[in-house]
């Protein structure tokens, strides 16, 4: 399977207003001509911040993403909880 930019694609048969009497194999053309997208660039991405959390008996240190601001007792390289990508 192939991720590609429909976008892409749009703009392509805009600039090409004969497209509605064109036949299959430039339809297939211009799917295949299309920008292969990495799946992992569409997965957001954030760090984790170094926060204590107080308790009853002290100070407990945790991460904190620094997309969704919850907090994890370690890091970890995605987020339990918004599934960001760390980046430290």
């Amino acid at each position: 399977m192939r991720l590609i930019d429909a976008d892409y694609l749009f703009d392509k048969l805009d600039e090409n207003s004969w497209y509605d009497n064109a036949d299959g194999d430039m339809a297939e053309d211009f799917v295949l001509s299309a920008p292969t997208i990495d799946p992992e660039s569409l997965r957001p991405t954030a760090h984790w911040v170094h926060k204590q959390t107080k308790l009853p008996g002290g100070v407990l240190p945790v991460e904190e993403c620094s997309l969704c601001e919850c907090q994890a007792w370690h890091k970890t390289n995605f987020c339990p909880y918004c599934g960001a990508k760390m980046e430290n």
